[in-house]
């Protein structure tokens, strides 16, 4: 809902003309087909500039250049209309008081008399207003946001939902609704964390905006919280009520999805062991890519940690060591298959198994129950979920320069997710930068595989938050070894550079879009010499996400991935493995982990033009959204080397 549409309902109506604001409309009619709205606006010579039109209760339109709209084919008979003028006011126009409800006939009649007194609007009860159906978007608005609902994990405090998607039309953000109050907007995640004072109940409502801010429909109300709230505020009547009771609302239809046929009957929800987490639950196609992702959710046992989920076809694993409770399926599995989830502790202890979800265009054969063992050969030797940074962990030079941004700990917040910002100060920017090497010794925590073992690292990142031109967001590690200044090193038996992905923000001159690609490299040398990848279409070691399933611009967790042994490094994206490198590997057990922020406009030479100088790159940290978040840092070992990891892609 655009801030004009939203003044417009918060305002009561009143049966006088309030000084200052333009009159309400009158006469409000549509013709005998049924499908063209009308209405008369007297004056009071307050001019008028346009008029917001609702329909159910949910705005659906702005008009400027007629007193008309025409009806949606869906949204005729039946359906009640209201209209609030607005004026020229700039920023925050007045509004009027609403016009009388109309609702079109279910069949043709004469457009009733003119009269000189607007017909009164039904008086409010004390009840909440029944949910409406789920709207159809005008043309270039996103999808009505759906399936708003309490979070297992987090059920007293955190409200998520889901939005379908519309091909050509990309959201931006939400804007959420607490009893017709906007208590968030601009925000990149489908998830509301409820403040402690809101706990004891609301209504919610969601609306979804596309970057030049078209709105979607809202989001059918969810009332959440501990205590039934009392109803939102609704615009006072105009006159008396009138003889005629008001429509009944159309009940909301709550889309579900289509039932699939299960090899066996769907088990009931299974009693977990004492120490393992619940059973994941609502396995289910992602509205939003419903041909590839499969959800998930996690009901939270209180003292049990889940710390990944391992993902099974037709009882055979296709993933493990997974932190995000989502599934983005190959393509070659798409045909179809029985897909269930398991959860794990950090200590490997099991959950029992979903629920199956039959998932694909195919109807599999019945897949034998999985046996699973609990965790692996892997043990986790580091692992930061950031509840808060730790500053004995992470380490940064405050006050010095990478690029163009100063290095500051204030950029670097943590409250069960890390990130990093990078914002104006005066006439530097700041942004974040960390390490795990601290150059002093006692604290450094430093990795690799050494002769004989085999070293994973994940970062599990959401990237959607990253916009400004001149930014790029890096998850990686770097040998110091031991220097107080950073040196890449010529001998791998020390050191080198490993970027497991590096996101930059923008499209080349070229017409190349980097804004869904990322790029992994392995350097060795201060020169940059590096080894890129040209597996997946790789351009120039930039590889695209889509192939895999993935919108980086949209929010969700998404786990960047090296596995690697003195013989090879694999890179993954999600457990999709992209690429195999055999060329400058190092075992050297002396990588510090990196999670940096940074910063150059191009203009320097050799210093990360990304294919083309940024320029004056202060107006894009200012004006658009410069900050990337992790969810954690993951590092395992095993004393072994498996064979099979590097062959094949």
């Amino acid at each position: 809902m655009s801030l004009f549409a939203l003044l417009a309902v918060l305002l009561p109506t009143s049966a006088q003309a309030q000084e200052g604001i333009p009159l309400a409309p009158t006469n409000l009619s549509s013709d005998n087909e049924r499908t063209i709205l009308s209405w008369d606006q007297p004056s009071n010579g307050i001019e008028v500039r346009g008029w917001n039109v609702y329909a159910n209760n949910q705005y659906v339109a702005t008009v400027t250049a007629s007193r008309t709209y025409a009806m949606p084919a869906d949204a005729r008979t039946g359906t009640t209309y209201y209209i609030v003028a607005f004026d020229t006011r700039p920023g925050e126009p007045n509004f009027s008081p609403r016009s009388a409800e109309h609702r079109v006939p279910a069949t043709a009649a004469p457009a009733p008399t003119p009269t000189t007194s607007p017909a009164p609007t039904p008086t409010p009860t004390t009840t909440p207003t029944p949910a409406p159906v789920v709207s159809p978007s005008p043309s270039g608005a996103p999808a009505q946001p759906v399936n708003l609902r309490p979070d297992p994990t987090y059920a007293d405090r955190t409200i998520l939902w889901d939005q379908p998607r519309i091909d050509g039309v990309n959201v931006r953000y939400w804007t959420v609704f607490r009893n017709g109050v906007e208590v968030l907007t601009n925000h990149r995640t489908p998830r509301y964390n409820v403040p402690v004072e809101d706990r004891a109940g609301g209504t919610y409502v969601v609306q979804a905006f596309t970057i030049d801010g078209i709105a979607s429909p809202q989001s059918a109300p969810l009332v959440f919280g501990n205590a039934t709230p009392s109803p939102a505020p609704t615009p006072a009547p105009i006159s008396p009520p009138v003889t005629s009771p008001p429509p009944t609302p159309t009940p909301t239809t709550v889309p579900t999805p289509t039932p699939t046929t299960t090899p066996t009957p769907a088990p009931v929800v299974s009693p977990s062991p004492s120490g393992a987490p619940a059973q994941p639950v609502n396995l289910r196609p992602d509205p939003t890519y419903a041909d590839r992702t499969i959800l998930w959710d996690q009901p939270r046992i209180d003292g049990v940690n889940v710390r990944y989920w391992t993902v099974f076809r037709n009882g055979v694993e296709v993933l493990t060591n997974h932190r995000t409770p989502r599934y983005n399926v190959p393509v070659e599995d798409r045909a179809g298959g029985t897909y269930v989830v398991q959860a794990f502790t950090i200590d490997g202890i099991a959950s029992p198994q979903s629920v199956p979800l039959v998932f694909g265009n195919a109807t599999p054969s019945p897949a034998p129950t999985p046996t699973p063992t609990p965790g692996d050969e892997f043990s986790t030797i580091f692992f930061d979920d950031f509840d808060r940074l730790d500053r004995s962990v992470w380490y940064t030079d405050t006050g010095t320069s990478v690029g163009d941004a100063t290095n500051s700990f204030d950029q670097c917040t943590a409250d069960g997710k890390l990130r990093l910002e990078a914002t104006v100060v005066g006439e530097e920017i700041r942004s974040c930068y960390l390490s795990t090497d601290f150059r002093s010794g006692a604290a450094n925590r430093k990795f690799g595989p050494g002769q004989n073992g085999t070293v994973r690292v994940e970062y599990v990142v959401d990237l959607s938050g990253l916009d400004a031109e001149g930014l790029w967001a890096a998850g990686w590690l770097f040998a110091h070894d031991g220097n107080p200044d950073p040196a890449y090193l010529r001998d791998l038996s020390q050191g080198s550079e490993i970027d497991v992905f590096e996101y930059i923000p923008f499209a080349n001159e070229d017409g190349f879009d980097r804004t869904n690609h990322f790029h992994p490299a392995v350097h060795w040398d201060q020169s940059g010499n590096a080894v890129l990848p040209t597996e997946r279409g790789a351009e120039n070691g930039y590889i695209g996400a889509s192939q895999f399933g993935i919108d980086l611009n949209r929010p969700g967790w998404h786990t960047f991935a090296i596995e690697w042994n003195r013989n090879c490094q694999v890179f993954s994206i999600d457990g999709q493995r992209f690429w195999t490198n055999t060329e400058r590997v190092s075992p050297a057990e002396s990588h510090a982990l990196m999670l940096t922020l940074e910063a150059a406009d191009g203009d320097e030479d050799g210093f990360n033009t990304w294919g083309r100088p940024v320029g004056d790159i202060f107006p894009n940290v200012r004006n658009e959204n410069s900050y990337f978040d992790v969810d954690s840092v993951r590092v395992q070992k095993k004393e072994t080397i498996d064979a099979s990891l590097c062959s094949g892609n």
